[in-house]
């Protein structure tokens, strides 16, 4: 009886082992298949570094990283520039993927190949959608480091580029200072409401309205919402050069400054109005002059680029983690003569 108990014991200790490999095996085959799957939708075999999220985290050489970016050809080549940099002094390899929402991969579905495929860790850059949730549904210790688009309520780990809250208020002061108690404009791009891109554009209101308050002022910011069609953004300049109090008009979105340039709209405004855009060094690089604009701020993607790869850096090796990376801002007033280098490594100037 004793030794039929034993029997049966073992027996079912079998059955359990092989259930258990049976199930991991089937796991196997099923996370195979999917990378399979993919790769013959997507052709891209080279995308996929078996065992990439198992290099030691004290040995940066064996770290794999993704950078995904997502349009915007010149500033994607900045960042890329500045992040291959950053990845060589630091000896971790760098894989780019460049989303396309109209084309074959998405920025939500690279995401997922990169889940599947083990990095060490991504690097997620200017996605049009929000992307909170496929962030959080990626493996748990997969880090990941947004760059000028934020996802605050997902878990990434670090978000680097322009401190835009603080930007617009220090934009708010330097315009302020350029009027003289006329009524200052920003022209805010509608059609990109709700949208992840857009909301550095808010923080930039924010932070002017934030500026204007303080300085008591609060009444003469006129926030103006406007599609990015020439034939509106020209009606909307006219009805403004046609109110008395006009001085100042900000264009705080690189793509509304862009088509204003296009049409030289800031040239027609005159003397007496003073005209201000906003944008990355590399969107309006050979885009925009001086001479459409009275001054012109910008942001340096490269920059960006180079410190998004340092903070992933330090959390694979040094396990240390800085919430928002700031980048600094540089006004460029050529009337004036004047390069402003606006950092925010200080605190606030309020």
């Amino acid at each position: 009886m004793k030794t039929d108990l034993i029997s049966t014991k073992t027996l079912l200790l079998i059955v359990l082992c092989l259930a258990v490999v049976i199930t991991f095996n089937y796991m196997m085959w099923q996370n195979y298949a999917e990378i399979q799957r993919l790769v013959a939708r997507f052709g891209d075999e080279d995308f996929f570094v078996p065992g990439a999220g198992t290099a030691a985290a004290d040995d940066e050489e064996n770290l794999q990283v993704a950078l995904i970016t997502s349009g915007g050809q010149q500033r994607v080549e900045l960042i890329r520039e500045g992040a291959s940099q950053a990845a060589s002094s630091r000896g971790l390899e760098l894989k780019f993927y460049e989303a396309d929402p109209a084309g074959q991969l998405s920025a939500s579905e690279y995401l997922e190949l990169v889940d599947i495929a083990d990095f060490d860790g991504v690097l997620l850059e200017g996605a049009s959608d929000d992307l909170t949730e496929e962030i959080n549904a990626l493996d748990d210790g997969l880090p990941v480091v947004t760059i000028n688009a934020d996802y605050p309520d997902s878990s990434r780990l670090s978000y680097v580029g322009l401190d835009h809250h603080q930007a617009g208020f220090q934009i708010g002061r330097y315009l302020l200072n350029k009027s003289e108690g006329g009524d200052i404009y920003a022209l805010v791009d509608s059609s990109r409401a709700g949208r992840a891109v857009s909301t550095s554009e808010q923080l930039k209101i924010f932070g002017l309205q934030e500026a204007f308050a303080a300085a008591g002022s609060q009444d003469r910011l006129r926030i103006r919402e406007v599609e990015p069609d020439l034939l509106e953004l020209s009606d909307e300049m006219r009805g403004i050069l046609s109110e008395d109090d006009s001085e100042v008009i900000f264009s705080p979105g690189e793509e509304i400054t862009l088509m204003l340039a296009e049409a030289a709209l800031p040239k027609r405004a005159g003397e007496d109005i003073f005209t201000a855009g906003y944008g990355s060094r590399s969107g309006l690089a050979g885009e925009v002059s001086g001479e459409e604009f009275d001054a012109l701020i910008y942001h340096d993607s490269r920059q960006i680029g180079y410190q998004a790869v340092e903070e992933m850096a330090a959390i694979l090796t040094r396990g240390s983690v800085n919430l928002h990376s700031r980048v600094d801002m540089e006004i460029v007033d050529p009337e004036a003569g004047e390069i402003s280098e606006v950092s925010f490594d200080d605190p606030p100037l309020r």
